[in-house]
């Protein structure tokens, strides 16, 4: 969508440089600002595709992704010469859900809007490129909201194909899936804490968070409807069960990886931050009975 976006699929060295300039910002953090947890940078592979480029032939992804690798196993070299661990966020499914289909999500010069989007490696627990990524001597960052709206999603499309009887080769197109990750998610919505934790190392870093509503597309589901992204974790109604969350966090706080909040706040209260007050309340409760 601009000159130079940054995805490692389609533009690879201008994201690789780009991503080795954040190092270089991570590198002159001073020492004492990172006792003990050591210097880190993370971002999304963003290796997004359109529909069309999608209906390419599965096995084109893979031939693709060593290339991805590529680049990915330069930017891990240059964040160790630095001092600075180099993680990969993973990715809801599908990617852009959260934006509401309006003019401003509509992508310039083309017939899409960014929900449309999304990517063949999302980072999904059971997905090959979770080994493959760290083979490449980066570590994770698991979003714990974007774990449960990218399971959540493929649970979703197999029920539209399973239940619904649409198109299995729309159903995947639109949720940019593949065949193979069907039969996958409704044991890991329902062992969730232990999948995510299954998937962390120590010296990742677990982004602790809510996930809210459900991703809808008027031609699957009669209406257009974005999922929520990073509420909470005091957030009552949210979709990821309290128990999978407090299960996630008490582990997390025994373990070393970076423990981080990344909520979403009220436009009008950033200063305030009222999400992010009510989430470190939230995991210094469950600190308080280790």
């Amino acid at each position: 969508t601009t000159e130079n976006p940054l995805n490692f699929l389609t533009n690879g060295s201008w994201s690789r440089d780009y991503v080795e300039q954040s190092i270089n910002l991570a590198a002159r953090i001073p020492n004492e600002l990172v006792s003990g947890t050591g210097r880190a940078v993370s971002f999304h592979l963003s290796t997004y595709v359109t529909p069309d480029q999608w209906s390419a032939d599965p096995g084109y992804w893979q031939e693709r992704w060593e290339e991805v690798e590529k680049h990915l196993r330069e930017v891990g070299q240059y964040g160790k010469r630095a001092g600075v661990r180099v993680h990969i966020e993973n990715i809801p499914v599908p990617a852009w859900g959260d934006w509401a289909v309006n003019d401003d999500s509509k992508i310039s010069g083309t017939p899409y809007h960014f929900r449309d989007m999304s990517t063949p490696w999302p980072g999904l627990p059971w997905r090959q490129e979770i080994k493959e990524i760290r083979e490449t001597g980066l570590a994770w960052a698991i979003d714990v909201c974007h774990m449960h709206t990218a399971i959540r999603g493929v649970k979703e499309a197999s029920r539209l194909i399973n239940q619904k009887g649409f198109s299995r080769n729309k159903v995947l197109g639109c949720y940019m899936i593949f065949d193979s990750d069907l039969k996958e998610a409704h044991r890991a919505i329902r062992d969730f804490s232990k999948v995510v934790l299954g998937v962390v190392r120590n010296g990742d870093i677990v982004h602790v968070n809510q996930a809210t509503g459900k991703f809808m597309r008027a031609d699957l589901h009669q209406e257009d409807q974005p999922y929520g992204d990073s509420a909470s974790l005091a957030y009552e109604k949210g979709n990821i069960p309290r128990h999978h969350i407090n299960r996630i966090i008490y582990k997390a706080l025994q373990i070393p990886v970076k423990l981080v909040v990344e909520v979403n706040e009220p436009r009008d209260k950033m200063l305030e931050a009222p999400n992010t007050r009510a989430s470190l309340a939230y995991i210094l409760k469950l600190a308080s009975q280790l």
